[in-house]
């Protein structure tokens, strides 16, 4: 039988089972149809003779999972018209990146993503792929989250602002940005957090004897522990109080990975006074009002609810 004929380079080799072994089109069944086989290939998802293998399968779940909460999101904004524009933090390979672009942003035909990651060597790469498979509206910036905020290669507004598995505190950092650029959504899977853990030892002492509460995070693993649950309860707190609806929820199975997380914030503009209020509490309770209140914006959420102010986001 004689194979379809690719129609355009763009696509890549196309998911397809027929005239397949056994074996390797029960594999390609997994993927989603229309799916770029070469893309999958450059991404090593796929093996150079189009197999899975466990690592690449965990990969992939957890790509998929993500883009079911995503595509939504992307759905509803480009029913408006416009864009949507997407800023993908942490790009790392820009595995989330090209798998939206691929199987949203390609057959919609306007949008734009931009990879923010660190690491320039990477940035090159994904530059050189995206041209390769014509992804024309695909950015790669190498810049830092923090350093995105201001940068002129982004445009004032971002409507999806993600972080996938971004490190420490990269993902206030992406949080920062959302609430800059006024995004309309915000989907965040946080990683490793040793911010939150330093600041909770330097006071343990004192927190020992003035609270029970501190046994809570008296042994180190604990500590990190603690540190890491108490970091994301702020940031959807923090999300709340700046006009975000927040839900939370696991990414994929634990058996897949233990950073499993899932933070999916939408923009309401109703600022919740309750939530500024047990942030700011919880930041009391556990001594680090100094030390982290700036990070979570306590100041400024104070300043905003009292005069009444409503962030404004263009439809």
């Amino acid at each position: 039988m004689k194979q379809q004929k690719l129609s355009s380079a763009a696509t890549g080799e196309r998911v397809r089972g027929k005239g397949k072994p056994q074996s390797e089109s029960a594999e390609l069944q997994e993927l989603r149809p229309g799916q770029s086989i070469e893309l999958l290939k450059e991404l090593h998802i796929l093996t150079r003779e189009g197999r899975l293998n466990q690592d690449s399968r965990r990969k992939l779940k957890q790509v998929y999972h993500l883009f079911n909460f995503i595509e939504p999101l992307l759905t509803e904004l480009s029913a408006h018209g416009g864009g949507p524009t997407l800023a993908d933090h942490g790009a790392g390979k820009s595995y989330l990146g090209f798998i939206l672009y691929d199987l949203y942003f390609k057959a919609l035909g306007h949008g734009h993503i931009y990879g923010v990651e660190t690491r320039g060597e990477l940035v090159e790469k994904s530059r050189a792929l995206a041209q390769r498979l014509h992804f024309e509206r695909m950015s790669f910036l190498n810049l830092s989250v923090a350093e995105s905020a201001d940068a002129r290669e982004l445009p004032a507004q971002i409507d999806v602002v993600t972080a996938l598995h971004a490190c420490d505190t990269a993902t206030d950092d992406a949080i920062a940005f959302g609430l800059q650029k006024k995004a309309r959504a915000m989907v965040l899977v946080p990683c490793c957090q040793a911010e939150m853990a330093a600041c909770l030892r330097q006071g343990k002492a004192l927190q020992l004897a003035r609270t029970p509460l501190a046994e809570l995070w008296r042994h180190p693993l604990h500590t990190r522990e603690l540190g890491s649950q108490v970091t994301n309860v702020l940031r959807c707190l923090y999300l709340e109080a700046s006009g975000y609806q927040v839900t939370v929820t696991e990414l994929v199975g634990w058996e897949h990975s233990m950073k499993n997380e899932l933070i999916i914030a939408r923009y309401t503009g109703q600022k919740k006074r309750s939530a500024a209020e047990r942030l700011r509490a919880l930041l009391g309770e556990f001594g680090l009002e100094q030390a982290m209140g700036a990070r979570f914006g306590v100041s400024a959420l104070t300043d905003s609810l009292l005069d009444g102010a409503e962030a404004a986001i263009p439809g």
